[in-house]
């Protein structure tokens, strides 16, 4: 019966020291990154490999370590609250939330460590400006030490050796330039070259200043609008996306664009003054109009008489001076732009015949040239 006693207490003291030793390991859970930084899916990949091999270095006996399920981590309009009220009904103690936003040139980086059951965050980290994709690994590596140092104090950071072998004593090894996997390269030609190549990360603004092709830029793997330009030339824009270590190479043919040919500007300086001329035509139309009917109507003031025949006729005859010279005007211009020729064929070619008109004081002539370009 004593034995029985013994065994009963001792099966009990086991259960209650496994339970409390349970219930001191906590859940932590890592959530997807608040990318808002528009970086790639692999560079948030890669990012927050390094969040969680930092983290997963915690005491297994204290922590556990898991990632929030992705349905869940990238629903829309799920913010801070959000993911920590799907936490709690994970049963999750501690979770980390990661935000990363564009800074001028760079990036800035949030960290919060949450306690799930008050919904408090227990520790802030927050990165200083990050120009690259390299340093913003650098400074999330240096964020997750310092959460991880707050979870386990006595946790020792230790920094990983060069594993290339040191050179000996007097021997040359030759330095191969280092490729970078978190960044890219796009490199800009046109035909013909010159061209200004203006680079942005917004198609909304004009982006910065390049430089004249041939020119190549070192980039943050993201989506780019770059802008080809050149005086005289149809200007041309294209969107690039960028996967790390990648190099796009972009050959823009530029169009050329021709001014209007003379052909084309004689005839709308002729065409549309002379149709106003026209107007002008009929407005004297009316008013001669309006002289004959004011004559007919009133034959007995034989003075009033003559002044309304004199009105008219002078009426009428700016009414056909004004259709003569606004209809030669606008037929003259529609003959030019008959004879026009393309704007390409008219600056390209060599043997060119320039017919334009020449309006003096009191007359107006065509003048007749020929030139011929070697």
């Amino acid at each position: 019966m004593n034995n029985q006693i013994i065994k009963f207490f001792i099966a009990a003291w086991i259960i209650l020291f496994s339970s409390l030793a349970s219930a001191q390991i906590k859940k932590i859970e890592i959530s997807k990154f608040n990318n808002e930084a528009g970086l790639g899916e692999s560079e948030i990949d890669y990012l927050s490999d390094i969040l969680i091999q930092t983290i997963e270095q915690l005491p297994t006996d204290q922590f556990t370590v898991s990632e929030a399920p992705l349905e869940n981590a990238t629903k829309k309009n799920c913010d801070e609250k959000c993911l920590l009220e799907e936490a709690q009904l994970r049963d999750i103690d501690l979770q980390l939330q990661t935000k990363i936003v564009p800074f001028g040139d760079g990036y800035v980086t949030t960290i919060k460590l949450f306690n799930v059951k008050t919904k408090v965050v227990e520790k802030r980290v927050s990165t200083k400006i990050a120009v690259s994709i390299e340093e913003l690994l650098a400074k999330i590596e240096e964020a997750a030490n310092s959460i991880l140092k707050y979870l386990n104090p006595d946790a020792v950071i230790t920094v990983e050796p060069d594993p290339s072998p040191s050179p000996q004593k007097n021997s040359i090894v030759p330095v191969a330039p280092k490729k970078s996997a978190f960044t890219a390269s796009i490199n800009v030609t046109s035909s013909p070259v010159g061209a200004t190549v203006y680079i942005s990360k917004s198609k909304h603004n004009s982006g910065e200043y390049t430089g004249e092709t041939p020119v190549s830029k070192t980039l943050l793997p993201v989506t780019y609008y770059v802008t080809v330009s050149h005086k005289g030339y149809f200007t041309q824009e294209f969107t690039v996306r960028l996967d790390p270590g990648e190099v796009v190479n972009i050959e823009a043919i530029l169009i050329h664009d021709y001014p209007a040919n003379p052909y084309k500007v004689a005839g709308h300086a002729l065409f549309w003054p002379g149709l106003a001329v026209i107007g002008f035509g009929f407005i004297s139309m009316g008013v001669a109009y309006d002289s004959s009917s004011t004559h007919v109507s009133d034959t007995l003031d034989r003075e009033k008489d003559a002044v309304d025949i004199s009105v008219c006729r002078a009426w009428t005859g700016v009414m056909l001076g004004s259709f003569i010279a606004g209809g030669s005007a606008m037929i003259t211009a529609i003959v030019l732009w008959a004879i026009s020729p393309g704007d390409k064929q008219y600056y390209e070619k060599k043997n060119r015949l320039t017919v334009l008109p020449v309006f003096n004081k009191d007359s107006a002539t065509l003048s007749i040239s020929f030139s011929r370009r070697f």
